[in-house]
């Protein structure tokens, strides 16, 4: 059996709310508790797997309700794709590698096992991306895919359950090949995605540490030796200097969760880049930020959103379009709101 724990948004009633979770595929009632006088709920028997909770009381609507994945880990999870060497290749040629992720309470780690696997949809029909023709280095959870698969593009989930009544999709990415242009792209690695404050105070873990990562045409940039790369501006949030330091030539960011999050509630990193490729120069732009949360009861789940995958040369043009790329991570709120 596991653990789901929760808290009410209090900018409504929250105390003495009757909360009632049904499984998903039969409706079934699984558990009932009611909130304390902050506001939190915690289901202590719960098999694996989705849910659907309402809430009674407090002008709370029949109608309401959230969905949560139990896994058996003792507390909330989330899980989200990650690319290992970026997400564009070029001409039909070379491999792009995916990892499925996990952040359990505010830490990430490389899922290897558990009920959430990497799918692709054909035609409608999720199929494990580990069974596709031509993915090597592959298990459920990590695969390394052809440009023949791709072509020209390909999105790749984290689904739980897959072709059953439970599924849930957690994340996606999607995987370009470009044709006559440059594929330039960048994304973030963090350590942790949560600075987690308990209520006791302690704030965990003592360090996050954020790197940039950079690839074109597929192919992992190393920024602290290649010539044609630079950073042309690492911005951090106000008041960085406490707790934090910043390696210019990397571009690694490193928080001192303790003294960064003592009084501010969200980090963001914004790295500015140049690479040169022949005579075109192309501007690019990676943001990222960390959130402190109570108890790791806030999931969050991860979005990436850019304004293009790709520089792309049209036909008998010598203009690269479009001419700036601007790739976020944007978290989308699951559980209860950050500490304010």
């Amino acid at each position: 059996m596991s653990i789901y724990r929760g808290r009410l948004d209090r900018s409504r009633p929250y105390k003495g709310i009757q909360v009632v979770a049904y499984q998903q595929a039969t409706n079934n009632k699984a558990d009932t508790v009611v909130t304390d006088k902050f506001g939190y709920y915690q289901f202590n028997d719960l098999t694996p797997g989705s849910y659907n909770v309402y809430f009674y009381g407090g002008g709370y609507e029949a109608s309401e309700y959230i969905t949560i994945f139990v896994t058996d880990k003792a507390s909330n999870t989330q899980f989200y794709v990650s690319p290992e060497n970026g997400t564009v290749i070029k001409n039909g040629s070379g491999t792009l590698s995916v990892q499925l992720k996990e952040i359990f309470d505010g830490k990430v780690t490389n899922t290897t096992s558990g009920p959430v696997k990497l799918y692709i949809d054909n035609n409608g029909t999720y199929e494990l991306l580990s069974a596709q023709a031509g993915v090597t280095l592959a298990d459920d959870y990590k695969a390394t895919v052809p440009a023949s698969l791709v072509e020209p593009t390909l999105i790749v989930y984290a689904v739980a359950d897959a072709g059953t009544d439970n599924e849930f999709i957690y994340d996606t990415i999607t995987l370009a090949d470009i044709t006559d242009g440059v594929g330039f792209i960048g994304w973030v690695t963090p350590t942790s995605y949560l600075a987690v404050k308990d209520e006791a105070g302690t704030i965990n873990p003592d360090t996050i540490s954020l790197t940039p990562n950079f690839a074109i045409d597929g192919a992992t940039v190393d920024v602290s030796t290649d010539g044609d790369f630079s950073f042309t501006d690492i911005s951090v949030a106000d008041d960085a200097a406490n707790g934090i330091s910043v390696n210019e030539t990397t571009g690694v960011i490193t928080v001192d969760t303790a003294l960064y999050f003592d009084d501010q509630t969200v980090l963001t990193v914004t790295w500015d880049a140049e690479y040169i490729v022949g005579e075109q120069t192309f501007s690019f732009s990676v943001t990222e930020s960390i959130y402190r949360v109570i108890d790791g009861t806030s999931a969050r789940s991860l979005k990436v959103l850019a304004t293009g995958q790709a520089f792309v040369k049209p036909k008998d043009s010598a203009a690269l379009t479009p001419d700036f790329i601007q790739l976020t991570t944007e978290k989308v709120n699951l559980g209860s709101e950050t500490v304010t």
